[in-house]
């Protein structure tokens, strides 16, 4: 169930952090992600009821989903574009 969970908060996360990353900065984005996974998975240690750790696990999909967009976006920024074919794989 948890990893239900957690695909269903990524699949909803991704399209939403990607404009999030375009208003944002793709760098501050990536920042707060692995911040704030580094941040869920230390609290993550002491939850010991199932419904907050499914709780827990879709904030952590979503925080951790928001680094793959800006991640992708930050790539296209700074690789030149005969360069990103090979940067992207």
């Amino acid at each position: 169930m948890a990893l239900l969970v957690y695909g269903a908060a990524a699949f909803i996360a991704a399209p939403l952090t990607g404009k999030l990353s375009d208003k944002l900065g793709a760098l501050k984005v990536m920042k707060f992600a692995l911040f704030g996974s580094g941040i869920i998975f230390f609290l993550y240690s002491f939850i010991t009821d199932y419904y907050w750790i499914l709780v827990a696990s879709f904030v952590l999909a979503a925080v951790n989903e928001s680094f793959r967009p800006a991640n992708l976006s930050l790539i296209t920024e700074i690789v030149a574009p005969p360069q990103r074919r090979m940067a992207l794989h």
